[in-house]
């Protein structure tokens, strides 16, 4: 499924929250990114990720930290685009 559009974005969140047992804890937020620095990196990684051979990634803490950004932490949840 290739995801494009904020709105392509937006539908697939929904359609992923309506999947969630009532018991779950429902995810307040999502990130949307993809993988690598190329689109045939994108592409590569992101199937990895849909056939379960990919289940997880990591990033240097200091270079988030030099963005202003938060360290990922268990339980995030990101929307990975190709």
């Amino acid at each position: 499924m290739q995801i494009h559009s904020s709105s392509e974005v937006e539908h697939y969140w929904r359609k992923y929250l309506d999947t969630l047992n009532p018991k779950d804890p429902v995810p307040k937020s999502h990130e949307v990114w993809y993988f690598g620095d190329t689109e045939k990196l994108a592409n590569e990684l992101a199937e990895l990720v849909k056939t379960g051979q990919k289940t997880a990634t990591n990033a240097l803490v200091w270079e988030e930290e030099a963005k202003g950004e938060r360290p990922a932490r268990v339980g995030d949840v990101v929307v990975v685009t190709d």
